[in-house]
């Protein structure tokens, strides 16, 4: 019979022929371990299993990872879970020199991009807030022409170099 997928109506033939043997074969392929057994497809049960989750699936992405190590951050391209440390995707600042922050009037502290690509100034330090960022004190549209391409919105906080 080879690997030819029968009909109904040939299976019943077969059947009614004596032959009771079927070969069934699986849409995909089981996820098995090396010992052949079956891995259950586990989820996330919490919030920060969640996250971990999501910093597992960044460094096998490529995505640079920090750790939170000694209240200093670093590189990662590991996770210890049971080490209780904190962990973050590598923030991607707007790419301001300082030759530009000396431009922009000294009010202005930090620069953040929002999702739609649009980038403002802002007088004190904004905190993400939907699909964009949020403060109670002044903002300004940004007079800069930036190179956005490949920076995140949620991580494009950047903060006025000191001295500038």
């Amino acid at each position: 019979m080879g690997n030819k997928t029968m009909t109904n109506e040939e299976v019943i033939e077969q059947v009614k022929q004596g032959n009771w043997c079927a070969k069934f074969q699986p849409k995909q392929k089981a996820n098995v371990n090396n010992d052949g057994n079956l891995i259950p497809k586990l989820t996330p049960q919490n919030a920060e299993q969640g996250h971990l989750v999501q910093m597992l699936l960044a460094i096998m992405q490529k995505i640079p990872v920090e750790v939170n190590f000694g209240g200093e951050w670093t590189t990662s391209t590991i996770l210890f879970p049971s080490m209780g440390y904190e962990y973050r995707i590598k923030p991607t600042p707007l790419p301001i020199s300082r030759e530009a922050w000396s431009f922009i009037n000294k009010t202005w502290q930090y620069a953040a991009m929002d999702e739609c690509g649009a980038i403002c100034l802002y007088e004190r330090k904004p905190t993400k807030s939907g699909r964009g960022w949020d403060t109670d004190f002044n903002v300004s549209d940004c007079p800069l022409n930036i190179n956005t391409d490949g920076i995140n919105w949620e991580t494009s906080l950047t903060e006025r170099p000191e001295g500038v």
